[in-house]
This record gives C-alpha cells, sequence and structure tokens, in this order.
C-alpha cells in the first residue's frame, strides 16, 4: 500500500499521514466511546437544564473510555503485526 510506503519514509508526509491516520481512528473509537459513557452516566435524557453529571461526569467517563478503546486497539494491532511480520519475513 502507498500508505504504508509514506509511513517508512522520515519525513514531513509521513507524519502528516500519521495525524490523518489517528484522527480517522480516534473518530472510530470515539463514536462507541460516547454511546457507552452516555449509558454508564445515563445521560442524554433530552433536559433543558444541564446537570452535574452531564457537565463534569460525562465528558470524563468519555475520556477514560477513549483512551481504553484506543489501548485496545493498540494490543488489536501489535497482536496482528506480530503475527503477520514473521510471514512477510518470509518472502
Amino acid at each position: 500500500m502507498v500508505i504504508i510506503k509514506v509511513l517508512k519514509r522520515k519525513d514531513a508526509s509521513s507524519v502528516i499521514v500519521a495525524v490523518v491516520l489517528a484522527l480517522v481512528a480516534i473518530s472510530l473509537v470515539s463514536a462507541p466511546a460516547a454511546d457507552l459513557s452516555n449509558k454508564i452516566v445515563n445521560s442524554g435524557q433530552g433536559d433543558v437544564f444541564a446537570n452535574w453529571e452531564d457537565i463534569y461526569l460525562q465528558p470524563a467517563v468519555l475520556a477514560l473510555l477513549q483512551v481504553a478503546f484506543l489501548e485496545v486497539v493498540g494490543w488489536i494491532y501489535l497482536l496482528v503485526a506480530s503475527t503477520i511480520a514473521p510471514r512477510l519475513a518470509k518472502r
């Protein structure tokens, strides 16, 4: 893939591609984390006036869940990369 070739280079283009990939990954992680944090906090009831859970607790829970989901995605990536790398080295 062209993306992999660009990421292997040591110039500014690889940094730009890495940032774009990180933005794509965080958008994939943030949607399920937002749904789960709303369920945990019981937020999104449709009240006109926000209570302290909506203001303070929900963003904190969302941040923790995003970090946890990103950690899981990282471990999955490392697991897949470690199983594929020896096969590619044999070629």
